[in-house]
């Protein structure tokens, strides 16, 4: 499903390309914060889950909600749907945010009541998330995780593995900046061991997935000449790398 990075010898003229690209754009690269994470991805996971339970204990099942963040990490999004398993798997769960779970979709280890939480990390991407040297984001980065909802009052709840058997489900990005020719965009998934996989876009804005985990829509501004597999991404916090050319939302 990965696909590796490839050498361009074709477009001597691509890197000029880019250059000229990236300065028209330079007002409206995001700029991310300064330094480097104050904790890790997965701690940043455990923090979030504990925000959106905050908030589903007083929302109805099936109804989607808002969390509150921490101050310090303003600009990040977090938001929680509580779902019966057997109702996701038999019909799906559409609109989810950028989110559409078709049917099909199990959750493992069974849980009766699981709870689906959404991470938009905004102008955090490159923190939690630093690409390889040659790629920029096109759109913030998207999480979707799956914990057990038996106790919301639960800090640190049993995370649960997503499972796409029939139909992977659907990351339709909203707002997403063209690639400039020759280039391609590429779908980026971040696993939760830290693992960097590239896929296809469809339809120009949407990234397919059959496992929990980030996704965002990047390109890549000129091949590094490496063959194989990317490099793992730093999950650890201990790096901030990457710039973006999406336009955040202020």
């Amino acid at each position: 499903m990965a696909i590796s990075k490839k050498q361009s010898s074709q477009h001597p003229s691509l890197d000029l390309r880019f250059l000229v690209f990236l300065t028209a754009c330079a007002s409206s690269v995001l700029d991310f914060p300064a330094g480097r994470a104050e904790m890790s991805a997965r701690s940043l996971d455990a923090l979030l889950q504990e925000r959106a339970f905050r908030a589903l204990a007083r929302q109805r099942t099936g109804v989607p909600c808002d969390g509150d963040v921490l101050p310090g990490l303003a600009g990040i999004g977090v938001s929680a749907v509580r779902l019966r398993s057997g109702s996701m798997r038999r019909k799906g769960f559409r609109d989810f945010n950028e989110f559409s779970i078709p049917a099909g979709v199990a959750a493992q280890p069974y849980a009766e009541r699981l709870a689906l939480v959404y991470h938009n990390l905004g102008n955090w991407s490159g923190v939690y998330y630093p690409l390889p040297e040659s790629f920029v984001y096109l759109t913030p980065v998207l999480g979707l995780l799956a914990y057990d909802a038996t106790d919301l009052s639960a800090s640190e709840a049993p995370e649960l593995d997503l499972w796409a058997s029939e139909a992977p489900f659907l990351i339709k990005f909203s707002r997403i900046k063209p690639a400039p020719a020759p280039a391609e965009a590429r779908c980026a998934f971040f696993d939760l061991d830290g693992s960097l996989e590239f896929e296809i876009v469809a339809d120009g804005n949407i990234c397919k997935g059959t496992k929990e985990g980030h996704f965002a829509i990047v390109l890549e501004l000129a091949a590094s000449g490496q063959d194989g597999k990317l490099p793992v991404a730093d999950i650890d916090g201990s790096k901030s790398s990457g710039i973006s050319l999406y336009e955040e939302k202020r």
